[in-house]
């Protein structure tokens, strides 16, 4: 379905996952099928994914942070208009500790440690 190392349009990565709604978070039905991630904006090298503050998404956090299986990821910078295939991935740990969050994304220049609620390490392939 999907190949390491190539790129695909979202689109296209909904359509083959069968998910029709959703932006950087696939579910089908209420299990995780697929995270599409861009570098800077919503994850941070090596591993850190970010959740927002708003109520749904803070909500999907939550329910991201006790997946316990593999979830196909897709990584893109912000150069590029497709995402990356880098393989499976599996939710590490969680920190919602504002004292955490703020440390951790305080070192981007590009990211206001104030717009996330918490941090998804993920185990990379």
């Amino acid at each position: 379905m999907f190949e390491i190392g190539n790129q695909y349009s979202l689109n296209y990565i909904k359509d083959k996952l069968e998910v029709k709604d959703g932006n950087n978070m696939l579910m089908k039905g209420k299990i995780f099928v697929g995270i599409c991630l861009e570098d800077e904006v919503n994850f941070i090298k090596p591993n850190i994914m970010l959740v927002k503050n708003g109520n749904l998404i803070k909500k999907i956090g939550r329910d991201l942070a006790g997946a316990k299986y593999p979830i196909k990821l897709f990584l893109k910078s912000h150069q590029q208009s497709k995402y990356e295939y880098v393989g499976e991935t599996e939710v590490i740990e969680t920190k919602t500790a504002p004292k955490k969050v703020k440390s951790t994304l305080q070192k981007s220049t590009k990211i206001n440690p104030k717009d996330f609620s918490r941090l998804v390490y993920l185990n990379m392939p």
